[in-house]
């Protein structure tokens, strides 16, 4: 379980930016049957995985070590890059 979600936080933060962009302008083509289900359990796993790194985050607001902030930034990737976050809403408080 945890090396899936480790993977699937790993190809988030392989994304461009520009995978952030507005959905809005582009169409999206009819997702069904495996489609689907493969849409819905990614996101069930990115949802596990945030739910997993606010857990690990200090009361300071960093994660791991606070010698090494690379793995602040990689778990601050993670959280912002999730597709179900609004890039218009701002960021949740744990990122800030």
């Amino acid at each position: 379980m945890k090396r899936s979600t480790i993977a699937a936080l790993i190809a988030l933060s392989s994304l461009p930016v520009a995978a952030q962009q507005d959905t809005k302008k582009l169409e999206k083509p009819a997702i069904s049957g495996a489609q689907l289900s493969l849409k819905l359990e990614s996101q069930q796993t990115i949802a596990k995985g945030n739910k997993f790194l606010l857990s690990k985050q200090h009361t300071d607001g960093y994660w791991g070590d606070p010698k090494f902030p690379a793995f602040t930034a990689f778990a601050l990737r993670c959280l912002i890059m999730d597709p179900a976050n609004d890039p218009k809403a701002g960021h949740s408080d744990p990122v800030k």
